[in-house]
């Protein structure tokens, strides 16, 4: 194996040029690689929730006193009682009512429904029947949206009588108002319902009031540097300066191109081409040679070659190993009657 030593200062004296062309662009290509880097350093992504205000429903009823009593005036308006007395308020109206947040425009379809199921003695639902009450779909900035439906409680109270004398013993009758309220925002979509039981008696009925909100959660992106791909280093003037890591690798690769560009033009005229050349001959051919001393003078029967690559070439054809005498500049190959020999030039 050749030492690195010797392949580099047989460069440096053979081909300064080139060596410093490819160190100016292995520059060139650091400062532009450092440069684009450090503009367009890594970034991640990382996703947040933002609150604004919640979007709410609610369901309410109301009925007008029909009849006068000890404990209401007639036409009085009772308003989300938790009972009313039929005989007085056999007429209810509900309203299902939706307030969308101010500052966004929401398109909001809800609806009333009345579902009748027959539930067995498990509680476990085998029928149901559903009447649509009332819907309305509309798009609001910030307005409460107002769906109402006007119910006759007698006629509810037939309805489940009618059908609890259908299903016989299997189970009884339950009822109750489903206000759902869809809504489609800038930034999400979604639904709210409130399931509200109807409960009748022979004298009296309950509505379920209720409401339900969503804290609307808008998604958005937080773009911003990788700490994992960058490093910070301070600096007297500028403070504390973000580096991407591509940015230091490329910066050392610029630096290192100046550093060798310099050397080049600095060492390259101290080597001398036929000597590196010797130099590097000698180390490649190591393994052959052998030093020690050799005549002054040459035998009769003497070959002399003209370059060490071929006295190498033809020690290794024979299997015989090359002596070399460093005093006189001179390598050797004994055969049986001829001395192969090459000497080096004196510089």
């Amino acid at each position: 194996m050749i030492p690195g030593i010797h392949k580099l200062r047989y460069l440096l004296a053979t081909r300064p040029r080139a060596l410093t062309g490819v160190c100016l662009a292995v520059m060139l290509v650091g400062l532009v690689g450092g440069g684009v880097t450090a503009v367009t350093p890594p970034t991640t992504e990382a996703s947040y929730s933002s609150e604004i205000d919640p979007i709410s429903m609610s369901l309410h009823s109301q009925a007008t006193v029909e009849n006068t009593s000890s404990f209401y005036t007639l036409g009085e308006t009772l308003t989300d009682r938790p009972v009313y007395l039929r005989s007085h308020t056999p007429n209810v109206t509900v309203r299902l009512v939706t307030t969308p947040p101010t500052a966004d425009h929401v398109q909001i379809d809800q609806r009333l429904t009345l579902v009748y199921e027959a539930r067995t003695a498990g509680n476990e639902v085998f029928v149901t029947q559903r009447q649509r009450l009332n819907r309305t779909n509309t798009s609001t900035a910030g307005e409460t949206v107002v769906t109402t439906a006007r119910m006759n409680i007698t006629e509810v109270a037939l309805t489940v009588a009618r059908l609890e004398s259908e299903i016989g013993d299997a189970g009884q009758i339950q009822v109750y108002l489903d206000a759902e309220s869809r809504y489609d925002t800038s930034t999400g979509a979604g639904s709210l319902r409130h399931r509200g039981p109807l409960r009748i008696s022979k004298d009296s009925y309950q509505i379920g009031h209720g409401s339900v909100e969503d804290e609307l959660h808008p998604t958005e992106s937080l773009v911003r540097v990788d700490p994992a791909k960058t490093s910070s280093l301070p600096f007297p003037i500028l403070g504390t300066v973000i580096f991407p890591h591509t940015t230091l690798v490329f910066a050392l690769l610029s630096l290192g191109g100046l550093v060798g560009a310099g050397l080049t033009v600095v060492f390259a005229n101290r080597f001398d081409p036929d000597r590196e050349r010797a130099a590097l001959h000698k180390a490649r051919y190591a393994e052959w040679i052998s030093e020690g001393s050799l005549p002054a003078h040459h035998p009769v029967n003497t070959a002399q070659l003209n370059t060490l690559e071929d006295l190498v070439d033809f020690a290794i054809d024979t299997e015989k190993r090359i002596l070399y005498d460093p005093a006189q500049g001179k390598y050797a190959v004994f055969d049986s009657r001829i001395v192969y020999v090459y000497v080096e030039e004196r510089i």
